[in-house]
């Protein structure tokens, strides 16, 4: 609950109680310049890293699997998400009402929902990710707008899918 702080994982995993407890492994709440680095593993939480309201938010080199949600961002700015391994969540990545996060080489394997969703997220890029084995590989909702996806390996049921199977509007 401070601003300009790093938390090392330093080889750990931080273990929750499961998926339908209403826990966060890691909660950044309305704070800003707070990394989580790894080597790590936070696993069996609703969300395993929670952000609300909180700007410039790193995660890095975490494996994030058996949650709910593996980084749940939600009113959160400037956020790098990097090297993290995303694996047996509902949704490896979910931000909503959010802007400028950077998804950039994560692997994201068997996250039943979505690799990465997009609620009302903005003026954001997906890059170099390997997105496998999910309902959608990356989901933007109708209200998200200006993100960059580009260059990343999908193999999913869907691969994007915009506001549920409406064309992409490439143009935005």
């Amino acid at each position: 609950n401070a601003s300009d702080i790093s938390i090392a994982m330093n080889g750990y995993s931080i273990i929750g109680p499961g998926i339908q407890s209403t826990k966060s492994g890691i909660i950044v709440p309305d704070v800003d310049n707070v990394t989580v680095y790894g080597p790590g593993r936070i696993v069996a939480f609703q969300s395993g890293i929670f952000a609300t309201g909180s700007n410039k938010v790193g995660v890095s080199s975490i494996f994030l699997d058996d949650n709910r949600i593996g980084v749940y961002l939600t009113g959160a700015t400037n956020s790098t998400l990097e090297y993290n391994m995303m694996r047996n969540n509902e949704l490896g990545i979910a931000a909503h009402s959010s802007r400028d996060i950077l998804s950039n080489e994560n692997y994201f394997y068997d996250n039943s929902l979505a690799g990465i969703s997009f609620i009302n997220t903005g003026d954001s890029t997906i890059a170099l990710n390997y997105i496998n084995g999910s309902q959608n590989g990356i989901f933007t909702d109708p209200s998200s707008f200006s993100n960059d996806i580009s260059f990343n390996f999908l193999r999913n049921i869907i691969d994007i899918n915009s506001a549920n199977g409406l064309p992409n509007d490439i143009t935005n």
